[in-house]
């Protein structure tokens, strides 16, 4: 019987909604820009150049373009995504600053040293997690290792749910109806037969 709770325990843990998000590259850079020694204050062209090294390098993703973006009082802000595949490999990423007065067809000019690009406190997506092993993931989530089953044929997962065969809980209602069971999630049912209310 405890086996049984514990199966349709895992099964609720993994048929639960799972929120997923879909992060984006996309970044907020912000700067301070001087104009002949005094802070700049009005409208400028920039293109932003990711690079693999502080100095020389290869450029490593296309460049992002931010034209006739605002400045005030010297300062600014823009969005840049250089694309996901510009951070595979881990290695270090520096950002060159290029700007230019808008309207114009002046040469940029690259304001130097270029800007190291350093991990967040807070992120929302990993772009591989590959060899994280189960153990640094949270505790209230079921991975496959950890489901285990007397018939393994009626309980599988597939991708991220876990599915269970029509007939796995035949003649096994009158268990769950027992006051020492503990359930908690979601079970969601097609066509349901209540034969008594659950407090």
């Amino acid at each position: 019987m405890k086996l049984t709770v514990q199966i349709l325990l895992l099964i609720a843990l993994l048929v639960l909604p799972v929120t997923g998000r879909g992060q984006s590259a996309a970044f907020s850079f912000q700067g301070q820009l001087g104009d002949g020694g005094k802070p700049a204050t009005g409208r400028y062209d920039f293109f932003f150049r990711l690079y693999d090294a502080a100095a020389a390098g290869s450029e490593v993703a296309p460049a992002v373009v931010a034209q006739n973006l605002g400045v005030t009082n010297g300062y600014f802000t823009t969005a840049l995504d250089f694309g996901l595949a510009a951070y595979q490999g881990g290695a270090g990423r520096w950002v060159q600053v290029e700007v230019r007065v808008a309207g114009t067809t002046d040469a940029y000019a690259a304001l130097l040293p270029r800007t190291a690009l350093t991990p967040v406190p807070f992120a929302l997506y990993a772009l591989s997690a590959g060899q994280v092993a189960v153990t640094n993931l949270p505790t209230n989530l079921v991975y496959s290792t950890q489901l285990q089953a007397t018939n393994a044929a009626l309980l599988t997962l597939v991708g991220n749910e876990g599915q269970m065969r029509t007939n796995a809980l035949a003649g096994q209602l009158a268990q769950l109806l027992s006051t020492s069971n503990s359930l908690s999630g979601q079970l969601q049912a097609t066509n349901a037969v209540l034969a008594a209310s659950v407090a």
